[in-house]
């Protein structure tokens, strides 16, 4: 913006001075383009810069914004600059064309009108076409390619022009000289006989002085409030590169059609003054409008969910319909301003290019001081709500200022032209001056009435995350989903944070984005932390240096500090993420901003890669989604080369990388991209059935040492750490394994690279987040018994001998136990993650040297967990079961009749009851699950146990697995009934098992083997 201002005062300097203003523009418009074939060359010594002014200033956060600000100035000035003086050079070319005021501003209206309708045409057209199918380079040269052939080709129309005027006849050649002079010095004959003369006399002195200064407050305000609504709806419809792109054409159509709009009317206006001040009071109104609105709109956006089902691009139209709904009618009203302030501003149609150039200038410095005030005051100090009523008051002000200082209804006159002292007296010029002045005091009044009385936002609508069609849909299938409780928000620079609690789980977001929380992302955020540090050479040796990009709830820097570290930096961008992480995560985060070993640094994550030349041990990156624009560069090849750099030479560096709403083919991408830089990846699971994945690379080969990673174990602040991220041995860090260096290759087949350039991510993801009912199997398919990949066993070492006793020329070598031994943990604990078919080739492994106790429960486990016949009882409910079909359920006995009951519904009961037993002694389940599912709940829970587990067990034969469960789970605390009914703990641990909780499962099965295996023979019955 400042090369605009610089280019616009320059431009109006050279508009009355070149002879040949559209050649003048031609050129400018060619040096745009030669400067933009330059700019990426420049731009690849940035990084090298930024690194030499961290050397320079170091961690001083104010002083390094700074001169990183003078070095992009310094990037952009020249470019920024030139286009600057465009739409001067241009209005003092179409204006020469035109005499008089009136048609030199309907010239630049046109042309401004025209300009902002390009940038729309642009904007659409580069973010919706040219970016994601071409990147940024190819873009950056049709943009240069643009603007040299426009410039060519004003340069040789103009050329051919003249020849074609010297080869006129000289009688041919006389008449048009004397038309263009004409043309160029006098209005049309018939605008001259329809125009009203008084309308052509310049405003007073003071009048244009006032009107330039209203632009470049408005200016100033226009960006204070752009500034803020795109804030407010990136939290509504989402924080993707296609939502900013949606929200700037909301804005820049608002202001081309208003544009347009007003130009049309100036030949109507006689009073520009007063005009302009109702323009900005109308824009005052739909200001006051759009503040009603906003938190309506993901209602609204529920409204539209819940009447039909919608693809990709509708969703597109939707959320690009509710930003205009919110910002169009401002805008509108906005785009007025220029034309409307020209009228009043130009001297003369001579003139006009350099009083273009020296008003634009001042609206551009207008923008600078709203852009940055915005940003980093308004939004932090005032936040969006207070904020939008403060830009309402200045804009109020505004109009105020203008209506005071209006023509008078009276005729104009000469004495119009002289600088007017309004008063409201009898002795005014004209007691139509009391008009204007009552406007301007009613204007402040109901501005300061509706900042005073407005009704405040409802926050916890407002930044639902709707924008998630997942979530949005869920609402919708829910109807009254209860509301959370809203412990924190706050506006901040970067982003808005708040914290929501939902009974005992408390979720921080970001822009309405959930990004952590206390219950269910504990295990991912955990071992993101801890991953890396585990698989380490020398981390246990060795205190390692750690950096993590990130801080969140404080969780995972949390768990970093558990491990005997040296040092750590973490970078964050929001300061209000570290203040609500460390106010409402302490409990579980171990409050690490205040560990002396760690040092947390406000500041973008990428350009903390680029700044200093330290180096890490371990480098953890967790970003938020790749979907949301800003964090998407956290996600390409050049980002993960410039973490490669920091890395020290056996560095483990550790990528949280997110499943859930993308497609396969992007998280190919993903994979083959990061891939690309760290060929030693492993990719891990935090935990079964997660949609996160944790990817742990080091720049050399990385062996699966279990000789170290039990070490770990030994640390009593890491065991405890781990245990509550679920993992309890060594060998479950194992289990979580999903892809190998050599797998990944193999999986992300069909992907493409990543980069900074193509951004193929940035474009595709925001698509799969609101198409996500295509991807949904993503997740359920990496998490599969069928999962085909992560076979670890090739990148083992240090896991025991494949001998009951070492040979004596081993024996000098120290052991961690029989390998078959091992190789038994290791499938225990991928049958406890749900894989069987992996469980039960390690179980071979085992069975191959040599096998033992251990082996033989894992055999013994999958045999539980086979296949199931739906015709067979498969286990016995009870200890005393004789084998007999018909004697099956006998050792249930009666149920407990419910209190209150009459003798009918008594008998009913017991009918029912035997029925049930004689249909389950036949193998008919579900008639036997009739004869009981009709009962109410109040009788169950008062009628015993064993009506628990026979309505669990017929559930269970029925398919309604969390139905079983539900009834299951109440008897497990029963010990003595456990005893009896050891069938309690089989049918649990199965249906666990197919609802996606093998843990539970395992552990459960293996109860029930422990409590039948006395009375029992060796071998269960066949499931």
């Amino acid at each position: 913006m400042g090369g605009l201002a610089l280019g616009s005062l320059i431009g109006a300097r050279l508009a009355g001075k070149v002879k040949r203003p559209l050649i003048a523009y031609a050129l400018v418009e060619a040096g745009v383009g030669l400067y933009a074939l330059i700019l990426p060359l420049l731009l690849a010594r940035y990084p090298a810069l930024n690194s030499f002014l961290w050397k320079a200033v170091g961690d001083h956060f104010v002083l390094l914004s700074i001169l990183r600000f003078f070095a992009t100035a310094l990037a952009l000035i020249v470019p920024t600059t030139l286009m600057g003086a465009t739409l001067p050079l241009l209005s003092q070319y179409v204006s020469r064309r035109h005499s008089g005021i009136v048609g030199a501003s309907v010239q630049i209206g046109t042309l401004f009108a025209m300009n902002t309708t390009g940038a729309v045409v642009g904007t659409f057209v580069s973010g919706f076409w040219l970016l994601p199918r071409l990147g940024v380079s190819k873009t950056n040269l049709i943009g240069a390619g643009t603007n040299l052939t426009l410039a060519v080709l004003i340069i040789v129309g103009s050329v051919l022009w003249n020849r074609r005027r010297a080869s006129l006849d000289a009688a041919d050649l006389v008449r048009s000289d004397a038309d263009e002079v004409a043309d160029e010095a006098h209005p049309d004959e018939a605008d001259a006989a329809s125009m009203d003369v008084a309308a052509e006399q310049p405003s007073s002195p003071l009048r244009r002085r006032l009107a330039v200064l209203s632009y470049a407050i408005s200016g100033g305000t226009a960006m204070i409030y752009q500034v803020l609504w795109t804030r407010a709806l990136a939290i509504i419809i989402g924080s993707s590169v296609y939502s900013f792109t949606l929200i700037l054409l909301a804005f820049l159509i608002g202001l081309a059609a208003g544009a347009a709009v007003l130009t049309k009317l100036l030949h109507r206006i006689r009073r520009p003054m007063l005009w302009l001040g109702v323009l900005h009071a109308v824009t005052l109104l739909a200001v006051g409008y759009s503040y009603l609105v906003f938190d309506r709109l993901p209602g609204l956006f529920l409204m539209i969910l819940r009447s039909r089902q919608l693809g990709v691009d509708e969703l597109l139209s939707i959320q690009f319909g509710l930003s205009a709904l919110a910002i169009l009618p401002a805008t509108l009203a906005m785009g007025g301003v220029m034309p409307l302030t020209m009228r009043i501003y130009t001297g003369s149609s001579d003139g006009a290019g350099h009083d273009v150039g020296i008003a634009y200038a001042l609206n551009t410095l207008g923008s600078i001081v709203g852009s940055f005030a915005a940003g980093f005051l308004v939004l932090p100090g005032l936040g969006l709500q207070r904020g939008l009523l403060g830009g309402a008051l200045v804009t109020a002000g505004l109009s105020a200022l203008l209506l005071w200082f209006a023509e008078s209804a009276s005729s104009p006159s000469s004495s119009e032209n002289q600088d007017p002292v309004p008063s409201s007296q009898p002795g005014s010029s004209s007691q139509n001056r009391l008009v204007p002045i009552a406007l301007a005091l009613t204007v402040m009044m109901l501005a300061t009435t509706f900042a005073y009385l407005s009704p405040r936002w409802n926050l916890t609508h407002f930044a639902a995350g709707l924008f998630r069609v997942s979530v949005a849909r869920s609402v919708v299938r829910l109807h009254n989903r209860p509301l959370p409780d809203l412990l924190y928000y706050k506006d901040g620079i970067a982003t808005t944070v708040s914290v929501e609690r939902w009974g005992k789980t408390i979720a921080l977001k970001n822009n309405g984005k959930v990004d952590a929380s206390n219950s269910d992302d504990m295990g991912t955020q955990i071992m993101v932390g801890l991953m890396p540090l585990l698989w380490h050479p020398t981390a246990l040796e060795k205190p390692p240096r750690v950096a993590v990009v990130g801080y969140g709830s404080g969780v995972t820097i949390g768990a970093v500090t558990q491990f005997p570290i040296a040092h750590a930096d973490v970078v964050e961008l929001e300061p209000a993420v570290v203040e609500a992480g460390d106010r409402f995560f302490a409990e579980v985060s171990h409050l690490p901003s205040k560990d002396p070993r760690v040092n947390v640094i406000i500041g973008d994550g990428r350009n903390f890669m680029t700044q200093s030349q330290d180096r890490y041990d371990v480098i953890v990156s967790e970003p938020s989604n790749p979907w949301i624009t800003g964090v998407s560069n956290l996600f390409t090849i050049d980002y993960w080369k410039l973490a490669k750099s920091r890395l020290a030479d056996d560095g483990v560096f550790c990528q949280w990388a997110q499943l859930y709403e993308l497609s396969p083919v992007n998280i190919k991408t993903l994979l083959r991209s990061f891939a690309s830089v760290f060929p030693y990846t492993y990719v891990f699971t935090s935990e079964y059935g997660s949609s996160d994945m944790i990817l742990v690379a080091s720049q050399k080969p990385l062996p699966l040492d279990l000789r170290r990673l039990r070490k770990n174990f030994a640390v009593p602040s890491l065991r405890a750490e781990l245990s509550r991220a679920g993992i309890d041995r060594a060998e479950e860090v194992l289990a979580d394994l999903l892809l190998t260096p050599d797998e990944l290759s193999a999986f992300s087949v069909g992907g493409s690279i990543n980069t900074d350039d193509n951004a193929r991510i940035e474009f595709a993801a925001p698509r799969d987040l609101l198409g996500y009912m295509r991807h949904e199997s993503s997740v359920p398919r990496v998490h599969s018994n069928d999962w085909m990949y992560g076979r670890f066993e090739r990148y083992l070492i240090g896991h025991g001998l494949p001998f009951d006793d070492a040979p004596a020329w081993l024996r000098e070598e120290s052991s961690d136990g029989r390998r078959a031994d091992v190789y038994a943990a290791l499938g225990r604990a991928l049958l406890m993650r749900g894989k069987r078919k992996a469980a039960a080739r390690l179980l071979n492994r085992s069975l191959g040297i040599g096998g033992g106790t251990a082996t033989d429960e894992l055999a013994r486990l999958l045999v539980m967990f086979g296949p199931r016949s739906a015709t067979e009882h498969e286990e016995p409910l009870s200890q005393s079961w004789d084998g007999s079909d018909e004697h099956f359920a006998d050792a249930l006995g009666s149920p407990s009749l419910p209190i209150g009951l009459g003798s009918d519904e008594q008998a009913q009961i017991l009918r029912q009851w035997e029925t049930a037993r004689r249909y389950l002694g036949q193998r008919e389940y579900i008639l036997a699950l009739r004869e009981l599912r009709e009962w109410p709940m109040k009788w169950v829970t008062q009628m015993g146990p064993n009506v628990r587990l026979l309505l669990g067990y017929l559930l269970y034969k029925a398919d309604l697995t969390d139905e079983a469960l539900d009834h299951l789970a109440e008897l497990v605390d029963d010990e003595s009934y456990l005893q009896r009914h050891p069938g309690v703990f089989y049918y649990l641990s199965r249906a666990q098992m197919v609802s996606g909780k093998p843990r539970q499962a395992v552990r459960n099965m293996e109860q029930y083997l422990r409590l039948r295996a006395p009375a029992t023979p060796a071998s269960p019955s066949s499931p």
